[in-house]
């Protein structure tokens, strides 16, 4: 029920996930971890590229 009801809002844009998120390569490991200390992102997204 709750994944479903986060997905309404957000087709609403009453819930703004894309905000809440901030993709980093692997080589901005440390920048990541330091934005989510100070808050800068909420989740810090590392993308690992093949």
């Amino acid at each position: 029920m709750f994944i479903p009801a986060l997905v309404e809002l957000y087709t609403q844009r009453r819930f703004p996930f894309d905000k809440l998120v901030k993709f980093y390569t692997l080589d901005q490991i440390n920048q990541a971890a330091e934005d989510s200390e100070k808050g800068v992102t909420i989740k810090p997204i590392i993308r690992l590229e093949s």
